[in-house]
């Protein structure tokens, strides 16, 4: 009796695992079947076969799957939806690392740049109390800084006014800010300028005499057309 209850014990596993077997079998013909029409659209779309072709070969395949039990394309579809919603999330892990990856690199770039002004402005700070420091030296020695040919000298009022005197510096600024004026008149004004005021200058002089202000005139007519300060 044991013996032939354990032959129906046999008997149901092996029936019941050869229907599993079957089965997916089943599900497995039946997607390999919807890969093959696929590929056929596939071909159509990209000109290996010509359309009728690929549609009659796609009718033939589509009425195989026709033939299937319902089960089978049930178990087929909730298989492929599985594997969609794999693919879906595959793809949005994708897109987030890539989207994670942009900021970080944003956010690197922007804390390189916030560090960089940190530098520059640390930088300026220091140059601008080394600058601060530097004045305050000179001003404790009684000197100040004087710039010639974009050079910048030490110089304490004593030599600088000899300077002046020695170099007749203010005779010398008032001309070379003369040669400015005239280089932004532009030369034709200065001519018609320099020109009316030595028509009038000898008008007056003709009539008065060799004035002070005649002297004067004539020096700025010649400082104008010369850029000579001294008149002789």
């Amino acid at each position: 009796m044991r013996i032939i209850k354990v032959l129906i014990v046999i008997t149901l596993v092996v029936t019941s695992f050869s229907s599993c077997t079957s089965f997916d079998d089943k599900v497995k013909e039946y997607r390999d079947i919807n890969d093959e029409i696929a590929k056929i659209q596939d071909k159509i779309l990209d000109g290996t076969i010509n359309q009728g072709t690929g549609v009659e070969q796609i009718s033939e395949l589509k009425l195989k799957l026709n033939s299937f039990d319902s089960e089978v394309s049930e178990q087929y579809a909730s298989e492929e939806k599985v594997k969609q919603e794999i693919e879906q999330e595959r793809k949005r892990l994708i897109e987030k690392k890539r989207l994670d990856s942009i900021e970080e690199a944003k956010i690197a770039y922007e804390e390189e740049l916030r560090l960089k002004r940190e530098v520059a402005e640390m930088i300026r700070m220091e140059e601008e109390a080394e600058r601060i420091a530097y004045l305050e030296e000179l001003k404790e020695r009684g000197v100040f800084l004087v710039e010639f040919d974009d050079i910048t000298y030490e110089i304490n009022q004593k030599d600088w006014n000899d300077y002046k005197i020695a170099e007749d510096y203010d005779s010398q600024k008032i001309v070379n800010e003369t040669k400015d004026i005239i280089r932004f008149m532009g030369n034709q004004k200065v001519n018609n300028l320099a020109n009316s005021m030595y028509r009038t200058l000898t008008s007056g002089i003709s009539k008065e005499g060799i004035t002070l202000k005649a002297l004067e005139g004539i020096q700025i007519y010649n400082v104008l057309t010369t850029g000579d300060p001294q008149f002789n």
